[in-house]
């Protein structure tokens, strides 16, 4: 299993089905657009948005695999009310990123100021104030 997959099945997707009302669908294959985020989300009918989610075990957080489509998508789309956000897991635990404030990079250093929010293993309160703040 690649490593993106194992992070939302073995980490991400137990989350998302218990947190109470969190919708979410994963829909980046089956939408047939190119650069379309891994899935989209809307909590409790108010905050919407879409989630791009990567996996490299390094000592930084790598963006080498995030496509100019994947970018171009996010920098299109994002909207004060419907962010695009990456989900990063790494060798240093997992950080959040709004993605147009790391569009041009391909590594983000631990400790980076536009590090949205970080921890060493996700939970459905850090879940819920990720979706619910940015």
């Amino acid at each position: 299993m690649k490593p993106e997959q194992a992070f939302w099945n073995n980490d991400l997707r137990p989350l998302f089905q218990s947190v109470r009302g969190l919708f979410y669908e994963r829909v980046e294959l089956r939408t047939g657009q190119a650069g379309f985020p891994d899935l989209v989300y809307c909590y409790k009918n108010q905050r919407a948005g879409a989630i791009e989610l990567k996996a490299r075990m390094k000592e930084y957080w790598d963006l080498s695999t995030w496509t100019q489509e994947q970018r171009a998508w996010a920098q299109r789309f994002t909207t004060p009310n419907f962010p695009v956000l990456l989900l990063i897991k790494g060798a240093a635990g997992v950080a959040a990123f709004k993605a147009v404030d790391v569009i041009q990079e391909k590594r983000v250093e631990d400790g980076d100021p536009r590090t949205l929010m970080r921890c060493s293993k996700v939970s459905g309160p850090w879940l819920v104030q990720l979706v619910c703040t940015f």
